[in-house]
């Protein structure tokens, strides 16, 4: 009876670290926004977008935060060019 209970539980999902869940680093979340190294910003450039607001970032202690996703739609929305009808 109990390993029936113990089979019944839910186990945790192994897909937690899909980029939705995750907070990583600014290099990190540099590479993952902009996969090709040869058309990537700089870090420099990277940063002062960060340091102007382009995207939201969380900061903790002395260590910078991005969540790829709200990257990719802070600078989607800011630099995407509407076309005209």
């Amino acid at each position: 009876m109990k390993q029936q209970a113990n089979s019944n539980k839910q186990q945790p999902s192994e897909n937690f670290t899909t980029d939705e869940n995750i907070l990583v680093g600014q290099n990190k979340c540099r590479e993952m926004v902009f996969p090709c190294a040869e058309d990537r910003p700089s870090h420099r450039t990277f940063t002062q977008w960060r340091l102007d607001g382009f995207f939201p970032s969380i900061k903790i202690g002395r260590r910078i935060y991005l969540s790829v996703p709200a990257v990719r739609k802070a600078l989607a929305k800011r630099f995407t060019i509407q076309s005209v009808d």
